[in-house]
């Protein structure tokens, strides 16, 4: 045990290049990425919930736009990998 006692955890230099190792992709594309999925299901929840906004202010909610909003919002929740 006595050279354990000395040795010590080498000092993280260059952090960057750690941070590059584990993670593959670049900041500005999870960005945007994660904007986009943000986005889309934003676009879900308002299809779900409140149809009338998918159409002009003149126009009928109907059960088509009902439909329609339903499906929206099953097809933009839904996973792309599926």
């Amino acid at each position: 045990m006595p050279e354990l006692q000395g040795a010590r955890p080498a000092p993280l230099t260059n952090l960057r290049a750690a941070q590059l190792a584990t993670n593959p992709f670049p900041l500005w594309l999870q960005t945007i990425v994660f904007v986009g999925a943000f986005l889309m299901a934003a676009g879900g929840l308002i299809a779900l919930l409140n149809p009338a906004m998918l159409v002009s202010p003149h126009d009928e909610i109907n059960a088509a736009v009902h439909i329609y909003g339903a499906t929206f919002s099953r097809e933009t929740q839904r996973s792309p990998f599926c």
